[in-house]
């Protein structure tokens, strides 16, 4: 999943997705870098600053030429990022195949849960 250039965000009741962007960065090398996330995202251990920089302008890129890329996933309930989720064109991966979609998403283990809704 990613936004046309013209489209700023997608907003839920809940949360609120959008082309990741420079201030989003510091969350993201935090993130890669806490290894009950880093086992479920590529590998076994946390990526090193660097490594997400790389990824990080990678993503940038791909907005840029082919409009497509993950997106940052805010909670709107306490205005915070949570995680990221989106498409990528494989061709970007490390491992991709050209020409083919891949999902992904992940969150911070640390995002607060958000409140319980009432049942009726």
């Amino acid at each position: 999943m990613t936004l046309r250039s013209t489209t700023s965000m997608i907003e839920t009741e809940r949360l609120c997705l959008r082309r990741m962007d420079e201030s989003d960065l510091a969350f993201f090398i935090e993130i890669h870098q806490d290894p009950d996330v880093a086992r479920y995202i590529g590998g076994a251990n946390p990526r090193p600053p660097a490594e997400t920089e790389k990824g990080f302008s990678d993503i940038q890129d791909s907005y840029r030429t082919v409009e497509l890329g993950p997106l940052t996933v805010i909670r709107k309930a306490h205005g915070r990022r949570i995680g990221l989720c989106g498409l990528s064109d494989a061709v970007i991966e490390r491992q991709g195949t050209p020409g083919r979609l891949r999902k992904g998403w992940f969150f911070s283990v640390q995002a607060p849960p958000s409140r319980p809704r009432a049942r009726s």
